[in-house]
């Protein structure tokens, strides 16, 4: 049975949480208020009970955009999602972005309507369309304004890993919300065009790899050599990037993967903290040069947003 929440109708966004922490920024002219660091969605076989257990403890720190990824085949991550929001029975809290074209399957409505049933809701808050696809046909969006249309899901946003792809799609004309592309320290070629369309369209910003795909854990062994010297002592590698993206105006927010509730706390320090300290500021530039051959060794598509 999905659950009907009529007050999730309004733009003003779900109710706020009295013992909020994290800050809120505005996602454009959704005019939804978004904590400044949220939820990622793409987890790589994430365990029920931490899932539970870090979402909780997101939306007691007032973290309330939830990005729900497509797994297929099995969807585990965004029934997971679903799970836990309805366990904890705070829907309510929380704004749901979810995909509904990504890597080649198309939800046409009946697709549509499953995601809704395993995200335990009666609507999508931010329904995502991944640009790859929508430089092919347009039956992507005339699908997503149909729900949009039957309130199945409230805003539409574009998402990209190609730098190209994105621009070709908001080409075609101002039907996204929201946009979702890779934004971190070094990687900011985002600013040449999707910053300046988003401004004059009004488009919230939503980013993606602010560790460059894991690259800044993965790049452990350099990471901890720098992190042992006596100048970089107390600082958190992951706070310190967060805290760069953050520094940006123009982001509504940042979605991290988060998989336990220590990852919660820690990535919420970012926005508690506030400016980067200059011993942070050193360690990004000191660090920038093993997360950059990281990046680009996994994930080949990172230098396009390289600076």
């Amino acid at each position: 049975v999905l659950r009907t929440l009529p007050a999730l109708a309004q733009a003003a966004g779900p109710r706020a949480n009295p013992n909020a922490t994290v800050k809120r920024r505005r996602l454009g002219r959704t005019g939804l208020m978004v904590s400044e660091v949220s939820f990622g969605g793409h987890y790589k076989n994430p365990d029920r009970t931490h899932r539970i257990a870090s979402i909780e403890r997101a939306l007691d720190l007032g973290i309330n955009f939830f990005d729900a990824f497509e797994a297929a085949p099995s969807y585990r991550e965004i029934s997971m999602v679903g799970d836990a929001l309805d366990f904890l029975g705070r829907r309510d809290e929380a704004i749901i972005a979810a995909h509904l074209w990504t890597f080649g399957r198309f939800y046409d409505m009946d697709g549509i309507d499953r995601m809704l049933r395993l995200l335990k809701t009666d609507h999508i808050d931010v329904g995502w369309l991944t640009a790859l696809h929508l430089t092919l046909t347009d039956a992507p969006v005339e699908t997503a304004i149909k729900a949009k249309e039957q309130g199945k899901v409230r805003f539409i946003g574009v998402t990209g890993h190609e730098k190209t792809q994105v621009i070709e799609t908001l080409k075609r004309g101002d039907v996204f919300d929201v946009m979702l592309f890779p934004y971190s320290y070094g990687m900011e070629k985002g600013k040449e065009y999707h910053f300046p369309m988003a401004k004059k369209r009004d488009m919230g910003i939503v980013t993606i790899k602010p560790f460059a795909g894991g690259s800044l854990f993965r790049a452990k062994r350099q990471i901890e050599e720098l992190s042992a010297q006596k100048e970089y002592a107390g600082i958190s590698p992951a706070r310190a990037y967060l805290k760069y993206i953050l520094s940006n105006p123009d982001i509504s927010a940042t979605i991290p993967g988060m998989t336990t509730a220590a990852q919660v706390d820690e990535n919420v320090g970012a926005s508690l903290e506030g400016k980067l300290a200059v011993g942070e500021e050193r360690f990004l530039k000191d660090s920038l040069a093993a997360v950059r051959r990281e990046a680009t060794s996994q994930y080949p598509f990172m230098a396009q947003w390289l600076t």
